[in-house]
């Protein structure tokens, strides 16, 4: 619609259609009978040709204004299927919707006035027929209630989708709507969603993964799910399927071990520090237990190199059993470090032996004999070891107090280690057909892999291998970047190989990898996309709302769905510029003008003044009113775009899973057929 004048007045009766009628019949008369106009035919014929095209111009502009009208009170049903949605390699479909300008928030705020509110209500007969459905539900007239609440096209009383919040918000440029997409090539630069709960986030994680998916079947898609959710897994199950890919899907999940692979939180990581911060992560912060975390956290970090030193691998089990037994892991350490620096120490540690007195230890000390000779050959070769030092310092801590200081974390680690879960996490499975999630051979040999951590059922366990992992992703990223690896496998040519991660409730997730991830994982094609409630769960996870800031100011595409924080929508409204908007008031007077020789007695005047304010182009009440799938998102440079995304319809649902029990099976087979490839590889 162009506007022709200051203040474009959509909200009034449509009488474009009045004018629609009379050129109609003028030129209905014209073709029919011009000789009672005084015409030839051939004048009459270009007359009325003249008319109808009038009468259908007037006719266009005044459907338009109807559907404008319409659109404010409700907008048209929007169903896609995600397999009719085209997986481009170039773009990203996000759903339809327009650019919002300086008009929108025009018409917005015209839309709000007073009087105009009779174009924003139900229509009568609509309300009307709810409360009849409401009445007659369960009663003899049941039927008529069951006929009323049909969805059909048929049923001219059909309930309006159950979406809430205000369709004025994406009424207002209805006109305009078209697909959104954003290139590709701006995802590296991270897009985050933020929604409260039920608002459809899941509905565009959906979207946005089924095109993942199917569009490259080189790239590396990761969906993070913390609470674990069974229909998730099923859309990912049904959208590998689809895409022809079930045999690069792998999953681990926690509230299911029958259908989860095997993964070790700390089989991988750029630097030994990470593996202490990873298995301590959960432990308490307040108060004293800070301390007991502190002391917790430097016993791990020890821990940790002596493994690594001798040759194996951490893991959750190992680190328990490190606390179990210091002694053990201090005697590995020293074998091997006299065998690395080829020191024949063995005739001295007899001597000690045979020489040390003997001396009791304390009723259910770890201390023994052997240990302690092996300390006193330390002292006696005055060996330099920081690593050993810290493993004697432990060892030799008086067993009431090291078990007091270890008490922090020993619930932590009898959680992760126990039952199924701590097979899982331990990396071996009795199951031999049971693959290994191993993120680097992952990454050369590409796939989809979904992560559910089961949060609902233990949240301190799914929050430790949840940021466990995330760690170990941000070491991936780290090792990609400054090494520039390639993908290679034997049936595909190297390739740098995308990362797709998409990360649910993110906020569980992040920790103090999250940022250099964020900052440099474009430069190892990482594209994050990631979903969470609101800007303060990130501040509350992070501990510092400059953290919160910074991870924020990493996202280059942000998506707000409806909220309820004002702090999370002034990140998007403080970016936008400030905009012009046209207001009418209505003025009227009178003076008297009362004279002897006057006849008039008295003047009035009434008129309508145009006047512009300057206002924020958007408001935390237009966030905290969006309908259920709809959304405000800044991309491209801070621009503002308005979307709303395809309802879910049969044809999805049909295509998912009937139960769990159908996906179990099939990812046995799959599995069998992916250890095979592994072992063939290795």
């Amino acid at each position: 619609m162009k506007i022709k004048y200051e203040r474009e007045n959509l909200l009034r009766p449509a009488i474009e259609l009045h004018s629609t009628v009379a050129s109609y019949l003028i030129a209905a008369v014209c073709l029919l009978s011009p000789s009672h106009l005084s015409m030839s035919p051939l004048v009459g014929y270009s007359f009325s040709f003249m008319f109808f095209i009038a009468g259908t111009i007037r006719l266009h502009q005044g459907i338009s204004i109807l559907k404008y009208q319409r659109c404010l009170i409700r907008l048209p049903r929007y169903s896609l299927p995600l397999s009719k949605i085209k997986p481009s390699e170039n773009y990203l479909f996000m759903g339809k919707g327009f650019l919002w300008t300086e008009l929108h928030t025009e018409r917005l705020y015209c839309a709000r006035e007073r009087r105009n509110e009779s174009y924003s209500k139900l229509p009568k007969p609509y309300s009307y027929a709810r409360k009849i459905e409401y009445k007659l539900e369960k009663t003899k007239c049941d039927f008529i209630s069951k006929l009323l609440r049909a969805d059909s096209i048929f049923n001219i009383f059909r309930p309006y989708p159950d979406v809430g919040g205000d369709s004025r918000l994406h009424g207002v440029g209805m006109e305009n709507e078209e697909n959104i997409l954003m290139k590709i090539s701006n995802r590296y630069g991270h897009h985050i969603v933020v929604g409260t709960t039920r608002t459809g986030k899941s509905r565009k994680a959906e979207t946005y993964i089924s095109q993942d998916i199917r569009r490259n079947k080189n790239d590396l898609v990761i969906i993070a799910d913390p609470k674990g959710d069974a229909d998730l897994l099923k859309r990912v199950y049904a959208e590998a399927v689809a895409a022809g890919r079930l045999s690069e899907l792998m999953i681990f999940h926690l509230g299911f071990p029958e259908i989860s692979c095997c993964y070790n939180p700390l089989d991988s990581f750029t630097r030994i520090t990470e593996l202490s911060t990873r298995v301590t992560g959960s432990l308490p912060e307040d108060g004293s237990a800070k301390a007991f975390k502190d002391f917790a956290w430097q016993f791990t970090n020890t821990f940790s190199k002596a493994l690594f030193f001798y040759g194996e691998t951490s893991s959750y089990k190992k680190v328990k059993q490190a606390f179990k037994r210091p002694d053990m892991v201090l005697i590995k350490y020293i074998k091997k470090y006299m065998s690395v620096n080829k020191i024949d120490y063995q005739d001295q540690l007899n001597s000690i032996l045979d020489n040390e007195s003997k001396q009791k230890t304390k009723s259910g000390s770890y201390q023994n004999k052997e240990t302690n000779a092996y300390c006193a050959l330390i002292r006696e070769m005055e060996i330099d070891d920081s690593t050993l030092e810290d493993l004697i310092y432990i060892y030799q801590l008086d067993p009431q107090h090291f078990a007091k200081i270890s008490s922090a974390i020993q619930p932590f680690l009898e959680k992760v280690t126990s039952g199924k879960v701590g097979e899982l996490l331990s990396g071996q499975s009795t199951d031999k057909n049971k693959p290994f999630l191993d993120w680097l051979d992952i990454y050369k040999r590409g796939g989809i892999v979904y992560l559910g951590f089961d949060a609902l059922t233990d949240t301190e366990t799914a929050s430790a291998v949840a940021e466990s992992t995330f760690s170990a992703l941000t070491s991936l990223a780290s090792y990609i970047y400054k090494h520039d690896i390639n993908a290679e496998t034997p049936f595909s040519e190297p390739v740098k190989r995308n990362i797709i991660f998409h990360g649910d409730e993110f906020s569980d997730l992040i920790g103090s990898k999250f940022i250099p991830l964020a900052n440099k994982g474009g430069g190892a094609n990482f594209q994050l996309v990631l979903y969470t409630q609101s800007f303060g769960d990130i501040e509350v996870k992070l501990g510092s709302e400059a953290k919160a800031n910074q991870v924020m100011t990493n996202l280059s595409t942000t998506e707000l769905m409806r909220i309820q924080d004002e702090k999370t929508a002034d990140i998007v409204i403080k970016k936008l510029p400030k905009v012009n908007v046209s207001t009418i008031m209505a003025v009227s007077g009178a003076s008297d003008r009362a004279k002897e020789d006057d006849k008039v007695g008295f003047l009035s005047s009434n008129e309508d003044r145009t006047s512009n304010e300057r206002v924020d182009m958007l408001q935390f009440s237009d966030f905290a009113g969006l309908p259920k799938g709809q959304s405000y998102c800044l991309k491209e440079g801070n621009q503002l775009y308005k979307l709303r995304s395809p309802m879910p319809s049969k044809i999805d649902l049909e295509a998912l899973p009937e139960s769990l029990n159908e996906v179990l099976f099939k990812m046995k087979e799959a599995y069998k057929l992916d250890f095979n490839w592994q072992k063939e590889r290795s």
